[in-house]
């Protein structure tokens, strides 16, 4: 037995925070074939079920590997949840294809914030650089307009002024901010107009 093979089951059989560390790289490096044939399965059947841990963890496996499995999860079930979202997630990082970004937000649509947190938080955490475009930011746009809990609606403004390269700490991006956080949903929507329609100078 290798110690990568050891070292991933002792942390799949954790529990609490310590299996919330999550796997790494290192329970992957120089595992047997049929080491490798039974981590797999055992990722496939936590992340089957819904363990956001395990979902992670498919990223250390080789790419097509890795999109497999997440598929697998994605098709088990057509409703938002904790697992699709990070599998979505997943995907999108491994192949930068913008349907497992579609399909989160619009999965996204009229559930409450208290079951959209997680994948909010991974959106917003997303570095899409040139992959930001108009398509990504009506998205980012309407998820804004739609939140009403006040740190996803922090998370989506500043994750929205930072694709759009509104430097931070500016006197520019703190009334930004101010407005694109607004309980009156009138002054979220006049501030996404200014910066659609790029009638903001970015460098002050």
């Amino acid at each position: 037995m290798s110690d990568s093979y050891d070292n991933f089951i002792k942390q799949s059989n954790l529990k609490g925070r310590g299996y919330a560390d999550g796997y790494n790289a290192s329970h992957f490096m120089g595992l047997t074939a049929t080491e490798l044939c039974d981590v797999k399965k055992i990722l496939k059947h936590k992340a089957l079920e819904g363990d956001t841990i395990a979902i992670n963890g498919i990223r250390y496996l080789t790419t097509d590997e890795a999109l497999d499995l997440l598929n697998q999860v994605l098709d088990s079930t057509v409703v938002l949840s904790d697992a699709t979202a990070q599998a979505s997630y997943e995907a999108y990082l491994l192949s930068k294809d913008h349907k497992y970004i579609d399909q989160l937000f619009d999965q996204l649509a009229g559930k409450e914030s208290s079951d959209r947190w997680l994948a909010v938080q991974l959106l917003c955490s997303i570095n899409f650089g040139s992959q930001w475009n108009s398509d990504v930011e009506n998205q980012f746009s309407q998820l804004l307009l739609q939140e009403t809990d006040e740190v996803l609606t922090h998370s989506l403004a500043k994750k929205m002024l930072d694709e759009m390269k509104i430097t931070r700490g500016t006197s520019l991006y703190k009334n930004l901010i101010h407005k694109l956080i607004s309980s009156q949903i009138e002054v979220r929507k006049n501030s996404l107009y200014i910066l659609k329609n790029n009638q903001i100078n970015v460098t002050n």
